[in-house]
């Protein structure tokens, strides 16, 4: 079964209101539409194993830092199996 990591196991994390802003630097920065998508380029020089492991990473993170919003009983088993 999935646990919560210990580093993200504080109620800072999980208790703060998912507040986020979205403008267009943010856009551009992960935008594969922009003239310089970074990300992408960035990504692009990384083993597709290490791009595999950071978006599995991320959707941890986001799993974590969303799962008091939303009922998802599924997820967690779906990260497990990456």
């Amino acid at each position: 079964m999935l646990t919560i990591p210990k580093i993200l196991d504080t109620p800072e994390f999980y208790d703060a209101p998912l507040d986020y802003t979205w403008n267009e630097k943010v856009s551009d920065f992960y935008s594969v539409d922009a003239e310089k998508p970074k990300l992408e380029n960035t990504l692009d020089k990384l083993d597709y194993k290490a791009v595999f492991g950071i978006a599995t990473a991320l959707c941890e993170w986001i799993y974590w830092r969303t799962h008091k919003y939303i009922n998802k009983p599924k997820i967690p088993f779906a990260l497990e199996a990456h």
